[in-house]
Formats: C-alpha cells, structure tokens, sequence
C-alpha cells in the first residue's frame, strides 16, 4: 500500500511541474530559515551547559542599598568564598575569579604577544568547574603565587611542541609567571572566556592582605560556589544573608550603607543576568523567544502555501478521490495518500536546505558573531531535530487538505457536480490573510528595530566618540609618566587632543561614598565617579556648563570635583559650585564646576548622578582625538614615538566608536534576523502568491472571456483582479497594526532612552506590502486581462 501511495505521489509531483517547484522552493526556504534559527537558540540556549552537574554551580552577587537606592552587582567581598567553605557544609568548592580588564603583554624568549583574556582565580576552580587538565595536579597548580595555567592552543603559541610546564613567561616585562598546568580549550559557549589562568594568591602579594580580607573592603571578585548534589539555594541564601549582616553590621551602622548577597545558577548567567558589571557578554532570553518566533512564523507562511494551493486544485483533484473511492478506498487511506504527498515534498525540501544550510552556515555565523558548530553532519541532534521537523511540517502542510480532498462525495464528483465552494475561498483568503499579516508584522519590526539602532548611533551622548583611539597603560611605569606621554603625543602633527582617565565611556565605572556639606552629615551616598584630567572635557567635546575645569597649575585640585547635571539634580543643590564633601572618608574636597550630561553607560541603562575628580593616580588610559585626514600617518608617527617612551612594548590602542558599538550587539543581531529572515518570510508569501494567482487566474478564464465579450475593458477585468487580492492585503496590515504595536512598546522598553513608534512605520509597511504584492501579481493579472475573447470561451 505504501508502494502505492509513493508511485502515486511521485505521479502527480511529476504531472505538476509549476506547483510542485513553487511548493518545494516555499518548504526548502521555510526549513532553512528555522533550522539556522533553531541552530543558532541552541547555541545561545547552551552556555555553561557543559560543565559537569552543572545544575549545582552558582555565582554568589553582592547588592548594595544607600539612600534608598539598591545597586546590583555581580561581584562579592573578597573573604566570602573561603567563609562559605568554612561555616557551611553544603558548599563542596568555591573560587575567585578576576579578570585582567586590559590587554597584558605575554613574553617567552623572542615570542611576545598581547593576551586579552587573562583571569586569576582560587585552586579550587577546576573541581569547581568541572575543567580537564591535560598536565599537572587540578588541587596543587594554582595554590602558589604567580603560577599560571595555560590552554593547549596557547601553550602552542608560545612554546610549539616542547612541554611547557616548569616553563618561565613573562607578565609585562616585569613578572614572572611558572606554568604548572595545560589545560583542554574551554567551549565557546561559556559565559567568561579566558586562555590562561594565573593563581589568585598572586593578587595577594600585590595588594595588602589586610585589606583585600577586609569584608567591606575591594569588592572586586567573582564568586563561584559548588554545591553538595540535592542541596537547596534558597536554604543557603538565608544562612548567607545572616553571615554578611554579621560580618558587616559595623560598616552598615557607621555608614549607612547595606550590603546584602544573591545566588545565581550558572547556567542562568548568560541569558538572564541583570548584573552590573559582568564577567563576559550576555544574552538576552527575550530575544531568544523572539528569534524561536520569527522561525516559527516563517514555517507557518511555507505550510499556509501548501494548503492554499492544495485547497485551490482540488477541483483537479476531485475525480481522482472519486475513482478511488468508487473502487473502495476509505477516507482514511485518502488521508495517508495526500499526507505522504506533503510529507514526500517535505522531504525533498529538506534535503535541498541541508545544501543550503552547509553553504550559508559559514555567513550565518558572521552574521550573528557567534561561532557555529559547522560539523552539525556529526551530530544526531542536529539529524533528528531537521527530519522530525520536516515530517511535522509536512503532516501540518498536508492535513487541511487530506481531510478537505478526502471528505468529496463520488457521485457528485463523478458526476460533475463539485464546485469549489464559498467555504474553502473563504478559508483559502484566511490563509493568505494570516501569511501577510506575518509579513507586514515584519516588515513593521525591522523598520522598528532599525530605527531604534539608527536612534543609537546618531543620538547626542554629551560627547563625540569619534575620531578617538584609547591606549592603555598596561603598567605601572607607563600610568606614573602619563604626562610625559602626553606631551610627546601632543607635538604630533594630527593629533588634536590628548588625556587620561580612569576609564573611558562603555565601561564599568567607580562608585564612592560622599558626605556633602549642608546634607545630613551622618549619611554617605553611594555615587558612579571616574577621573580624569584637565583635558578630558576637550579630548571628549564635553561641554562645561558653568563653574571651571581641572587645571594642571592648580596644585588644589587634585581635591577638586566636577558634577554632571544629573547629580546636581539628585543632591538638590541650587549652587553647587565650592560645595565642600567628605570623599571616602578623605576631607576638604569641593565641587569646582558642572558638566553638561553624557552618556557613560549604554542607552540601556538611565544617565547616572556622576562625580568626576582628579585623582592622578588611578589614570590608567590615554584618549587620543586624531584628525583622520592623513590617519596612516599619524598612526605611525605615535607609533615611532610610543618607542621612545617604552621601546619593548609595542603600543596597544583600539577606537573608542567600535567599543560602544559592542554595547548593543544583541540589538544588531535581532536586527539582521530580521532583516534576513523577513525577507524569506515576504519571499516565501509573494512565491504562494503567485501560485495561487496563476492557478486561479487559470479557472476564471471564461470568465475572463465572456466579461471581454460583453465589453469589460482590461483596465476593467485587471482592476477586478487586483482588487480581489489587494484587498487582502491591506486588511492583514491593518490586522498586524496592534501586534506591531504591542511588540514595540514592549521592546523599546529594553532602552532607557528609545524612539518613538511612529505612525509612519505602519504606513511604509503597507505600502511595501502593497508594492510587492501587486508586482508579484501584475504580470499574470495583464496578461489574463490581454486574452483573446474567443480563445478564452474554447478554454475547457
């Protein structure tokens, strides 16, 4: 029986040419759509899904409340994972993680390279995390000062074949690390990445051990605990509220500041943190749903052609199901047939789109700045995964028509007497409603989601981040002559201005206690502060609003302080000029001038209350504004003179624009889904469109025909044509409006600062759809409109 069922369907794929390409083109591009949409959510849903029992790793958070507002940040006390260890029995391991915010430059012999992911971390971090080490002991490799562990692919670098344990690398030509491990690459989906981890008791003998243990002290570490297996998070959430209140009560009653913890699972960093200050880039879960659904809706448009124009020609179908059922077929094995037809084109679509997925994967990954497992052949996940979504598109594909086409009575059918109906035209206008609906709610979005992003890259931010080059200083030997670095850069010609800061815009931020004169004396505000120099507010194009700048004349300013006008606001002042505070319990500061807002953070986050000072010691950047007329060349000439300054380190910068770019990479990526992934979906609709059109133009032929003969003009018969499918289209746009709009409001929500859902964005949608529809359809519509009366009447 199935035999038959095979040969029969492979008949009529084979009779119906025309068809049977718009159908396979419709299925092949709606499976590659979703299958690279669906590779892509795997990856994004997998991170830290490696590590073993993975479900009992957790990061421990420390969140902060002063003067009514609490700060969430993903780090913790420096003391709190040796505590845990000790006091509560269901931590099995824990360790600190830091990681090295800037580029370090990494020697062995002659071979000298940047590394931009260094971490520290406990002995502890292999049994916490699960990692295989290929060479040395996982309990002993970490436990003394500066040893280090390297991955395979780094050893390799540095010292090819040879074995690199007992080896000597140098640290910034000036310390010397031992490497005492090799460990296997870490995966690509984990949440930090790292290639070489240097011992946690390193930073002890950096840092004074008194204060680095002080509980209120540099809350500047990762804190990852290993759970005993069937242990309860929320049990030692509470125990761990108690020990922090106990361990910091003192600081709590003398500054008024709370610190309380949180627990994270791991597994839950990379899509659901709202963590400042985290230790890699993250996801976003609510983009997850977004991209499952623009998968799903692009399957939804491919199954709705196959229905529409299996329903359409089933008057050409009709006799067959009334010969069959003569001959004493049942219903049910009418059923089988035109499901296994669906399923067969399903079949012969998705071998099509595993072709195109092998070809376009290698691009889809550019895409999405993602690394892709290309060897998805080896993988029966992936196997399983495409067939089972092929037979499930294919059994949704072929259903409404098996059970429409299987329902026909022979004798009617038999004796002519079967007409297509009002019902299935009705339906059939329902399908190719919903199809444009999908497409105009796209078109709707990408026209949204660019908007936002142009919105982001030309709104005013309180600074020009262009033409600016940040170059750390790496060590500190280069922070302590700064200014000699900056006089010599200074001299050269295309280089407009010079400064160093703390920081420089899109990264984490300082936040300090403050005491403010005329305030409640006793309360200290947790404020965001960075420091800068005297030319920072030039390098920046940031504009002084009143009161003075830094000068470099003006011993007393190290003691000075600037305020952007958000914190004027926040302390209420009316002149804030010669205020006098208290700044980390250091007297005789006094605020000097205010600032013109700008934007420090992403566009995510509300512009903070921000304290700028001027404290030369923490300057660890140099902001270079250049004129890009002659670009190569003054590269080269602060490259010459870079030398002059430190001859054994090549100079290390990148350009402050690409770095804020960064800041919204999640945003660019559900921009190019739905760009791309529209653009099918509109395809796809168009491609049904116009099989549907043919094949009704097809049937009212006569029509056509008697209308010409009763003198109907073909601007006439073409304007009936368009009218009837027009029609359609513009009501599924106005159907989408409230789901564009719902959609938008709720994402434009991510943004603390957002366009506006304009009207006009409606309006384009409707009009491309409208443009593209009418195109799609307008040949076929003329052409039927240009037939000669009497060959239309002999049609049939």
């Amino acid at each position: 029986m199935f035999q038959n069922y095979l040969k029969t369907t492979l008949r009529n794929l084979i009779r119906n040419p025309v068809y049977t390409s718009i159908n396979i083109i419709g299925l092949t591009v709606g499976l590659t759509a979703s299958i690279l949409i669906l590779i892509y959510l795997r990856f994004e849903v997998s991170f830290d899904r490696f590590i073993p029992a993975y479900e009992d790793l957790y990061r421990i958070y420390v969140s902060s409340t002063s003067g009514g507002k609490t700060t969430d940040y993903s780090l913790a006390m420096t003391p709190l994972g040796p505590e845990m260890q000790k006091e509560f029995p269901e931590v099995m391991s824990y360790t600190r993680i830091h990681k090295e915010k800037n580029n370090i430059l990494l020697s062995f012999e002659d071979t000298k390279f940047y590394e931009s992911r260094m971490v520290y971390a406990d002995s502890g971090f292999f049994e916490t995390f699960g990692y295989q080490l290929l060479q040395g002991d996982p309990k002993d490799i970490l436990k003394v000062p500066w040893t280090v562990v390297l991955t395979k692919s780094l050893a390799e670098k540095y010292f090819g074949n040879e074995d690199p344990v007992g080896k000597k690398l140098i640290y910034n030509l000036n310390e010397t690390f031992t490497v005492t491990g090799i460990m296997e690459d870490p995966p690509v989906n984990t949440h930090f990445k790292f290639d070489l981890i240097a011992s946690f008791t390193t930073l002890y003998r950096r840092s004074k051990q008194e204060w680095m243990d002080k509980w209120t002290g540099e809350i500047n570490y990762y804190l990852y605990v290993r759970l005993q297996p069937g242990s309860h998070s929320g049990e030692l959430l509470t125990k761990l509220n108690d020990l922090v209140k106990e361990k910091t009560a003192s600081f709590t009653e003398e500054d008024g500041i709370s610190l309380s913890p949180g627990i994270l699972p791991v597994k839950d960093i990379y899509l659901k943190s709202h963590l400042l200050h985290e230790i890699g880039d993250t996801g976003n879960i609510n983009y997850i749903y977004i991209f499952f659904a623009t998968g799903l809706l692009i399957l939804i448009i491919a199954s709705i052609n196959f229905m529409n124009l299996s329903t359409a020609r089933s008057a050409s179908r009709a006799r067959e199901v009334g010969i069959r059922k003569v001959s004493g077929g049942s219903r049910s094995s009418l059923i089988s047939q035109f499901l296994i037809e669906s399923v067969v084109l399903c079949f012969v679509a998705l071998l099509i789109s595993w072709i195109m997925i092998e070809l376009l994967l290698p691009s889809f990954s550019r895409l999405m700045t993602v690394e892709l497992d290309k060897n998805l052949w080896h993988d029966p996940a992936f196997l399983i995964l495409s067939v089972g979504l092929a037979i499930l598109l294919g059994i949704i594909s072929g259903s409404y028509p098996a059970f429409i086409l299987s329902a026909f009575r022979p004798i009617k059918v038999l004796k002519g007497e079967l007409s297509s109906g009002s019902k299935r035209s009705m339906f059939r206008n329902i399908l190719v409603i919903v199809q444009f609906v999908i497409s105009c709610f796209l078109i709707s979005s990408v026209l949204l989601v660019n908007k936002q992003l142009s919105y982001i890259r030309t709104k005013d931010l309180g600074f020009n981040k262009e033409q600016i080059i940040i170059i750390p200083l790496n060590e500190k030997g280069l922070r302590e002559k700064h200014d000699v670095i900056k006089e010599k850069f200074s001299d050269i010609p295309g280089i407009v201005n010079v400064s160093a800061s703390q920081n420089y815009p899109g990264t984490p931020h300082s936040a300090n206690y403050y005491q403010w004169e005329d305030l409640d004396e006793t309360e200290k505000l947790v404020m965001s502060s960075i420091d800068v120099d005297e030319d920072y507010l030039d390098t920046y194009q940031m504009e002084l609003l009143y009161g003075r700048n830094f000068s470099a004349f003006r011993p007393a300013d190290e003691k000075s302080l600037l305020l952007n006008e958000a914190a004027v606001s926040f302390l209420g002042f009316e002149d804030p000029l010669n205020r006098r505070v208290t700044f980390n319990n250091v007297e005789d500061y006094q605020t000097i001038g205010v600032v013109k807002d700008f934007h420090f953070n992403s566009l995510h986050v509300v512009l903070e209350p921000m304290v700028i000072s001027y404290r030369k010691f923490r300057f660890r950047y140099l902001n270079v504004r250049m004129d890009m007329e002659n670009f190569q060349e003054t590269m080269d000439l602060l490259k010459e003179e870079w030398k002059t300054v430190d001859p054994d380190r090549p100079m290390d910068f990148f350009f402050l624009d690409e770095r804020l770019d960064r800041l919204y990479r999640n945003e660019k990526e559900l921009g190019n889904i739905l760009i791309y992934f529209s653009l099918l979906a509109i395809f796809t609709a168009l491609l049904g469109l116009f099989g549907l059109v043919s094949y009704l133009i097809e049937q009212r032929t006569k029509e056509v025909g008697v209308r010409k003969v009763m003198g109907s003009s073909q601007i006439l018969i073409t304007g009936l044509f368009y009218k009837e499918f027009l029609r359609l289209v513009i009501i599924s746009c106005l159907i989408s409006w409230p789901a564009v709009y719902f959609f938008g409001k709720n994402w434009l929500q991510n943004f603390a600062y957002q366009t506006n859902l304009s009207w006009w964005i409606f309006v384009v949608a409707l009009l491309l759809s409208v443009v593209v529809a009418s195109l799609t359809v307008g040949y076929q519509v003329i052409r039927a409109s240009r037939l000669n009366p009497a060959a239309a009447l002999r049609y049939e």
